[in-house]
């Protein structure tokens, strides 16, 4: 009788020893697997929105002229004097963000942006505000639209270091050189980054329109969970070779496919692991029990 309660004893501990352990496994790997399922999810919403494009021709065809025409007026009456500072939103964490419906971010839907260095692959909207920035990237109201063209500055916002995740997490490691492409309604832009600063969030001097140049300027938070400063990454506008955009964003995609795919395999094999664990443990006290009752016989 005493050895079988030293049995369950043991038999207990081990247990609780193991999903301490299996819990602490998957409290350290939420970060990673929140992120996999939300990039899952945004490329699920790039692909609708490609679907879009392709079936409205047409229509994002007269979308884009506004836009060019949007951004002419803009060049002409000095974009610096419309920028907003909205607030310094990416200065704020995103919680109990008022959740909207998907028509809100179809309504406010660009394009898409694929980043290779930093396997990065978002949805870009028109507007900023809490609900689209915790979805992807968002243009600074007042600057130009992404859509190309000499004697223009888009400014394209994103959050870093979120908890569930990485959207501009890792902007940092883009060096010169690097690019970055957008696919705006259709139309597909290339940008080779050519200037990298860190400024402070009032600094909207740093975002002015350069006559003659096409530029985008990626920007997100800094020093990393700190917050106290903007990072400013400038691309300019090259051109587009054969095949480069479709092999970027595919290589993108994979990435994060592949990524998704392994942490739930991960997963289940930890829980393999665990339900094995568990089998071997009873049958080992069974066992024990079975022995105890021979030996008294």
């Amino acid at each position: 009788m005493k050895n079988k309660h030293f049995a369950d004893i043991n038999f207990l501990l081990k247990l609780i020893i193991s999903l301490m352990f299996l819990a602490g496994f998957f409290i350290f790997c939420y970060p990673f697997i929140a992120d996999s399922i939300n990039n899952y999810l945004a490329q699920q919403q790039i692909q609708s929105l490609d679907k879009l494009n392709n079936a409205n021709q047409r229509k994002n065809t007269a979308r884009l002229q506004k836009l060019f025409d949007n951004n002419k007026k803009r060049t002409a009456e000095n974009q610096q004097l419309g920028i907003s500072p909205i607030k310094d939103i990416l200065g704020r964490s995103l919680k109990n963000v008022a959740a909207k419906d998907q028509s809100y971010y179809t309504k406010h839907a660009l394009g898409s942006i694929f980043i290779p260095k930093i396997s990065v692959s978002l949805p870009v909207f028109d507007t900023t505000s809490e609900n689209l920035l915790e979805k992807g990237i968002t243009l600074l109201p007042g600057s130009s639209y992404p859509v190309g063209g000499k004697g223009t500055r888009a400014v394209l916002l994103g959050h870093s270091g979120l908890p569930d995740q990485r959207l501009f997490t890792y902007l940092s490691r883009l060096k010169k050189g690097d690019k970055f492409f957008l696919e705006i309604f259709g139309k597909r832009l290339a940008y080779q980054v050519s200037e990298i600063q860190t400024i402070l969030p009032t600094d909207l001097g740093a975002l002015k329109i350069k006559a003659g140049q096409d530029l985008v300027t990626l920007v997100t938070c800094t020093p990393y969970m700190i917050n106290t400063h903007r990072l400013l990454v400038t691309g300019r506008r090259v051109p587009l070779t054969k095949g480069e955009f479709d092999q970027s964003k595919k290589s993108v995609e994979n990435f994060q496919t592949t990524r998704l795919y392994a942490f739930i395999a991960l997963g289940i094999s930890v829980i393999l692991l665990f339900a094995y664990f568990l089998y071997r443990q009873l049958a080992k006290s069974r066992l024990q029990i079975r022995q105890t009752k021979e030996d008294r016989k």
